[in-house]
């Protein structure tokens, strides 16, 4: 409703989140839908997708002088950025602007709209600096080939919009976000699914995966592993097979464990569960699938975590995570390690984990909380076979530490 009412008001929207929660996917529904007449078989608007880049510029964004080898000599033309280009399709012609409809794969659209994906890989004063003023008065100058200082007008549609997508997990290295440019657009954050959610996006991650791969959306080619119920948007358990249930279960309860120290979204367990549908064809052993699925989608996703969260996830999964934390407790490593032994805590649902969080750090834990904190841990314990997964996060742990 955020993002509707938004887009109504006449703002510009950035789609914020974790990797793989759909905002690309979210934003080009959204602009085919958006004041769309089904009445007369007009869609909303076309989204045009550009992928930003730390080397953007404001060429990049509204255009300008580009060096041509045309008959083996040098030439110059104008090439319009990503913003002129969409504003310019709204528009009959170039020196008429009249409205018209946009035609693309046989669809016919109100208009066109810009979709900016990784928005903030950009350096935002930079590249878009240009622009803040030109969305402003919806006037935007371009430049023309007719002298340096040479541009034209062209007036912004007033239902034209920019959609930007960042991934929030990079924040690391992403250009930060100017208070120009926050003014401007409306800020919308597309969290992780939550636990409470697992069912469906089982269903959705699994309906997805088939999906991709059967060019007549049909699921029949893999029945004999999985059946979906499409009314209760669930697994039916009665109709698919129990060991690659397990298996979904199993790769599900990885990554939600993952989630307490980096949120990923249900594209990669999507992913996840692609490679195991395919694996458990090609080889017909579910554990090898069940491994090799985890372990080429999630490895790349845990490389750049910090080595305590990598020590959390082994020893959860492959060894005994209460007595590791139990053991940095004694030591004087309690700092560095309280930050996940908090998201330890939250992963098993254990009461007020930032309250224990701060009795681990001060040596406060009594043997009554132990005690209580054991029980919720061996209701969520998991222990998977993996040796790939165990292998490669001990190679990270190992390279971490040196």
């Amino acid at each position: 409703m955020q993002l509707v009412i938004s887009l109504i008001s006449g703002r510009h929207i950035l789609l914020a989140g974790p990797v793989g929660t759909g905002k690309t996917t979210l934003a080009r529904i959204i602009s085919e839908l958006f004041w769309n007449d089904p009445a007369n078989n007009e869609n909303g608007y076309y989204p045009d997708i550009h992928t930003a880049t730390a080397e953007w510029s404001s060429q990049d964004i509204v255009g300008g002088i580009m060096p041509r080898i045309q008959n083996g000599s040098p030439t110059y033309e104008i090439v319009l950025g990503c913003v002129s280009e969409t504003v310019a399709g709204n528009w009959s012609s170039r020196n008429t602007q009249r409205r018209v409809a946009h035609s693309r794969n046989t669809k016919v659209y109100r208009g066109i709209w810009l979709v900016i994906d990784e928005f903030n890989r950009a350096d935002i004063d930079k590249a878009f600096g240009q622009l803040f003023t030109a969305l402003e008065t919806k006037i935007l100058k371009v430049p023309t080939a007719e002298g340096k200082s040479a541009f034209r007008e062209v007036r912004i549609p007033q239902d034209y919009r920019i959609i930007g997508t960042l991934n929030t997990a990079d924040k690391h290295y992403l250009f930060k976000l100017s208070d120009a440019l926050k003014r401007r657009f409306a800020y919308i954050e597309l969290p992780a699914p939550s636990r409470q959610q697992r069912g469906a996006e089982i269903y959705y991650a699994l309906k997805n995966a088939l999906r991709d791969m059967n060019s007549n959306n049909s699921d029949s080619d893999y029945q004999d592993l999985v059946v979906l119920d499409d009314n209760l948007k669930s697994v039916d358990a009665t109709k698919s097979n129990s060991a690659f249930v397990e298996s979904i279960n199993q790769a599900y309860d990885v990554l939600d464990l993952i989630r307490t120290v980096k949120p990923l979204g249900t594209a990669v367990l999507k992913s996840i569960y692609q490679t195991m549908l395919v694996g458990c064809k090609v080889m017909g052993d579910f554990k090898k699938a069940f491994d090799i699925s985890i372990n080429s989608n999630l490895i790349p996703q845990v490389e750049n975590l910090s080595v305590t969260s990598l020590q959390t996830i082994q020893n959860f999964f492959f060894g005994d995570a209460l007595s590791f934390f139990q053991e940095k407790y004694s030591s004087n490593q309690r700092e560095q390690y309280s930050g996940d032994f908090k998201s330890f805590l939250r992963f098993i649902q254990a009461k007020n984990p930032e309250a224990r969080a701060r009795q681990f750090l001060v040596r406060k834990i009594d043997e009554k909380e132990w005690t209580s904190i054991k029980e919720g841990f061996d209701q969520s314990r998991r222990q998977i076979d993996s040796p790939l997964f165990n292998s490669a996060l001990q190679d990270l742990i190992r390279t971490s530490v040196q």
